[in-house]
């Protein structure tokens, strides 16, 4: 009798265990991509990080918010607009010959958040920039591309 109680549970681990192995199934799923959120640039404008002097670059200084929940990738930044100069002595955004470069294929990450990025050679002064533009800010409208 033991013995038949032994087989007949081996025999049930046995069909458990092979039910298992060959178990399977089917089904159907869907799903959908949201929408990303704009990035937001704070204030609108990026800053030259150091001096322009004529004929140079210097980084753009940008503070980017991303309010989406997935990290994105800035591919783009190009001036949207006339800068705004303040400081120097008769400088303006004509005179100045500053610009920001037109900055295509990048693959800067930007998680979620507020942050702060510099891209390196962003603004650039022509070299027929007054002199008056010496000491002169710069604030530069910019528009940012991303992509998830």
């Amino acid at each position: 009798m033991v013995v038949g109680a032994a087989a007949l549970g081996m025999g049930a681990l046995v069909g458990t265990a092979y039910g298992y192995v060959t178990a399977s199934g089917t089904g159907t799923g869907t799903g959908k991509l949201g929408s990303l959120n704009a990035i937001v640039v704070e204030h609108a404008t990026g800053t030259p990080s150091s001096n322009l002097f004529p004929g140079s670059n210097a980084g753009l200084a940008l503070t980017l918010t991303n309010p989406n929940t997935v990290t994105v990738t800035v591919t783009g930044i190009a001036q949207n607009g006339t800068p705004t100069v303040t400081g120097g002595t008769g400088c303006t955004a004509l005179n100045a010959a500053a610009t920001v470069r037109t900055l295509s294929g990048l693959s800067l990450s930007l998680a979620p958040g507020t942050h702060s990025l510099t891209v390196a050679t962003g603004a650039a002064m022509g070299s027929s920039a007054s002199t008056g533009c010496q000491g002169a800010t710069f604030h530069f409208p910019v528009t940012v591309t991303v992509h998830q």
